[in-house]
């Protein structure tokens, strides 16, 4: 049975609520195409709950720490170095102690899972001590694998391929973890994409850009069943179209930037 123009927009209408652009949604494979997606979430984030479970995760996971030992001495050396000494004076916005530390590594967890760890050596009140760590930007890591697949073999950079990253030096460490992966994987898969979390957020996102366009192409009709003939319309019978068009668009883009700052403010 053939359907007719009315029939026929309500299912295009419905198609396109479903189906989006016709695109189907897929999460990259590549690593840095993951982390661009993962970068676009967290900048602004279109679910309106990731930024702010995974802050509540991060809060949760950091805790203060106390050092306890036999040796009253070295108690309070550990205790001052966690506190006051450990990435001392690095920047105005670098804060120091063990426990500042211990949020970026929560934060970098979830966001790239690829934890690069940098550590400088020095002798603090006698002992050789960490005075300064730091994560790297997990995102901007380059892997060179081995041709044979040795692990030993593994190389890793920072940025380009002009910036290796060395285990060891004089006085300094790296130390690179894949915590949701198995050792031999060039790539860790992020904390958000292995857990399903990227793939809603890109579905609400479609589904969010396509919402204006199925309200807009639906604002017509409705006027026409609120008229109660479609042919009203075409003989203007209903007054200026444009103009109460305007007027619905308008109002729903207010709608929609205050839903906006309401979730904006939730989230702080």
């Amino acid at each position: 049975m053939s359907l007719n123009p009315d029939q026929m927009f309500w299912q295009r209408t419905i198609n396109r609520i479903y189906n989006g652009s016709g695109k189907r949604i897929v999460v990259p494979d590549d690593f840095r195409s993951r982390m661009q997606q993962i970068h676009t979430l967290f900048d602004n984030d279109y679910t309106g709950i990731v930024s702010t479970i995974i802050d509540f995760m991060v809060g949760t996971g950091t805790v203060p720490m106390n050092f306890i030992t036999d040796n009253d001495n070295l108690t309070r050396t550990l205790q001052n170095w966690s506190v006051h000494q450990l990435n001392k004076d690095i920047n105005l916005d670098i804060p120091k102690g063990l426990e500042a530390l211990t949020t970026q590594y929560m934060r970098e967890r979830f966001r790239s899972s690829f934890l690069c760890l940098n550590i400088v050596w020095d002798k603090i009140d006698g002992l050789i001590l960490p005075s300064k760590m730091w994560f790297a930007d997990g995102a901007s890591i380059i892997v060179q694998p081995d041709e044979e697949g040795r692990l030993d073999k593994k190389k890793y950079f920072l940025g380009d391929v002009d910036n290796e990253i060395k285990m060891t030096t004089k006085n300094t460490t790296a130390i690179i973890r894949k915590p949701y992966n198995a050792w031999y994987d060039d790539y860790p898969t992020p904390y958000l994409v292995k857990r399903g979390v990227l793939y809603n957020a890109m579905l609400k996102r479609a589904l969010i850009n396509k919402q204006s366009d199925v309200i807009e192409e639906m604002i017509p009709y409705l006027l026409m069943i609120r008229a109660g003939d479609a042919n009203l319309v075409a003989k203007n019978a209903m007054g200026d179209i444009e103009a109460q068009l305007t007027k619905v668009k308008d109002s729903l883009k207010k709608q929609r930037m205050i839903e906006q700052q309401m979730l904006e403010f939730l989230a702080t």
